[in-house]
């Protein structure tokens, strides 16, 4: 399956392309659609938030289209560019494909021409190999409020998707304001984050080797001492994902669940955002609040829930807790106390036997492109009719 996205101002056209595509099924798979071409940096950021291999392009607005495609070759040489148009000019084709783009098409959008399409892209991607890489995928890792473990839960992932093989993985904390990571692995205190966003702009290996710790496998950028007030400029932190992403098939980044400024711009550029919550009230009520803050800024589709410390004894079931989300429960980490604090004490992964440990291992397979579908539990109570409002109010609201 050829992951793409699609950019036109015609969403009629889109959606004639689309219909066409899901004729030939298994092969194309778009995942995201921007009716306009906006600004380059809405451009570049879906890019790199989707990492596609393919990315259909409307060329009725020239020369603007042809200034895309020429940006898009130079900064993304790994995605393939196939363009669309209700007409087919004959000039307007040539000055797009000497600008980059590997085929055209125009309706009816028969069958056999997506066909050759697709194929034609697919021989393109066989014969040079070094076009399949994509910059890493990140991931972010937000708590619903304060203690409900999403550091343990971001280092251990980060741990576990660096033991598989041939995947480079950096685990980064952008909690200044209450850093665990440099803790959690009792790291030193040595370089941290704040020195390579200062040094964004002049990066390279040399001096990235000097920045991070080296866990096992891993590559660890901590928050070193804390900073609460600290401010990023978002040139320097877009410069710094950047070269984060040429370096790593996967980025981890613990987050503090404030939504400053600069956690909004790294979620902007995450392939998933991993809400973290507890069974609490308290938790599901402010992470329902954060998912529903993320939506009002077009981020509600990134948002993954992972159900952390889950017991028996939990007063709402799964069922409940996703429909009073509106989102599914990607993952659900039992309440493993002993093997967290053997783990802190060791300083070291949570151990993969363990019951939080294999769920940890599930969400990391997930993480590098081998999804898992999470169990469910049967309903166990009707607390989701207060959590939803749905009883009369004779309880102290969330």
């Amino acid at each position: 399956m050829i992951r793409s996205v699609a950019i036109s101002s015609d969403p009629g056209l889109t959606e004639q392309l689309k219909a066409a595509l899901a004729e030939n099924p298994g092969y194309v798979e778009i995942v995201k659609t921007l009716d306009r071409y906006s600004s380059i940096q809405e451009v570049l950021l879906l890019l790199r938030q989707q990492s596609p291999r393919l990315l259909f392009l409307s060329m009725d607005s020239i020369p603007e289209g042809l200034d895309l495609v020429t940006m898009i070759r130079n900064q993304f040489p790994a995605v393939q560019i196939v363009g669309f148009d209700r007409t087919f000019n004959s000039d307007i084709v040539l000055r797009a494909m000497r600008s980059g783009v590997c085929d055209y098409l125009s309706p009816p959008f028969t069958a056999s021409a997506i066909a050759e399409a697709i194929k034609r892209v697919e021989h393109m991607l066989e014969d040079k190999p070094s076009l399949k890489a994509s910059r890493g995928k990140v991931y972010s890792f937000l708590p619903s409020k304060p203690g409900v473990g999403t550091s343990t839960l971001a280092v251990n992932a980060a741990c576990s998707a660096a033991k598989i093989a041939a995947t480079r993985v950096l685990l980064t904390d952008f909690d200044l304001s209450s850093s665990m990571v440099r803790f959690l692995l009792k790291l030193p205190m040595t370089h941290n984050v704040e020195e390579a966003l200062d040094h964004a702009q002049h990066l390279d290996e040399t001096m990235w080797r000097q920045l991070v710790s080296t866990v096992a496998k891993l590559d660890v950028l901590h928050a070193g001492e804390l900073k609460p007030n600290i401010r990023i400029e978002t040139d320097r932190l877009h410069l710094f994902m950047e070269f984060a992403r040429r370096q790593y098939d996967l980025v981890c980044i613990d987050l503090s669940g404030n939504l400053e400024k600069y956690s909004i711009e790294i979620m902007k550029e995450s392939r998933a955002i991993f809400l973290v919550c507890t069974p609490e009230i308290s938790s599901l009520h402010m992470g329902k609040e954060k998912l529903t803050y993320l939506r009002t800024l077009g981020l509600g589709d990134q948002v993954k829930i992972l159900l952390s410390r889950e017991t028996k004894q939990s007063a709402m079931s799964v069922e409940e807790i996703e429909e009073s989300f509106g989102a599914p429960v990607l993952f659900r980490f039992p309440n493993d106390y002993a093997g967290v604090q053997n783990a802190l004490q060791a300083a070291k992964p949570m151990e993969a036997s363990t019951p939080i440990g294999k769920e940890v291992k599930k969400l990391s397979r997930w993480m590098t492109g081998e999804p898992q579908a999470a169990e469910a539990n049967p309903p166990k109570s009707g607390i989701f009719r207060y959590l939803s409002g749905l009883l009369p109010d004779r309880r102290p609201k969330l």
